[in-house]
């Protein structure tokens, strides 16, 4: 997934979601390999540090066709220090719910591929 802050309209293939101009990559690579991916496209991981646009995001993820069960990387890391999780732009990730971690247990994850259906 390709995310970055754009005032304004979105250029193309971007489509404005919320505050965040969003492009989704159809392949299935590493984390790394997105986020190079995405720079060459204009972009970045996205960051979702805010509830309001967690929703946003999610809501239209549901609603593009096609991507039932479809993982997308966003842009958090604990390449630095594991265990440690940080956004791309150095802000600390927010772990356990309302974003990150499983309802049933409150555990938080090992790794963020974010996906648009969970079982």
């Amino acid at each position: 997934m390709d995310l970055h802050l754009t005032p304004g309209l979105c250029v193309n293939p971007f489509v404005l979601v919320g505050t965040q101009c969003v492009h989704l990559l159809p392949t299935s690579v590493s984390w790394k390999n997105a986020r190079t991916q995405c720079g060459r496209d204009g972009g970045d991981l996205i960051v979702l540090d805010d509830c309001e646009q967690y929703h946003k995001v999610y809501l239209y993820l549901a609603e593009e066709s096609g991507i039932a069960n479809t993982g997308f990387w966003i842009g958090g890391s604990d390449e630095a220090v594991e265990g440690q999780w940080y956004w791309i732009d150095g802000s600390p990730m927010v772990m356990g719910l309302p974003f990150w971690g499983n309802a049933a247990t409150g555990k938080n994850p090992t790794s963020l591929e974010w996906r648009t259906a969970w079982s």
